[in-house]
């Protein structure tokens, strides 16, 4: 799968998902495609390194 990325100076590129981690992670790109639209950087939740948005309470846990 690729994902299309937007640099600051405007241009677009294809990107494997561990490319995008990167970028991210070195703010080298101003937003990312997503199915339902664009991920701004710094106004989009993004997942963390650990892959997850969920810090609620675990509904698995067994009582």
């Amino acid at each position: 799968m690729m994902i299309r990325v937007e640099y600051p100076d405007g241009t677009h590129q294809l990107v494997r998902p561990y490319v995008l981690s990167q970028l991210i992670a070195k703010q080298a790109i101003t937003r990312f495609e997503r199915s339902g639209g664009w991920a701004v950087l710094g106004e989009a939740r993004l997942r963390s390194a650990g892959g997850s948005f969920h810090s609620g309470k675990n509904r698995r846990a067994s009582a």
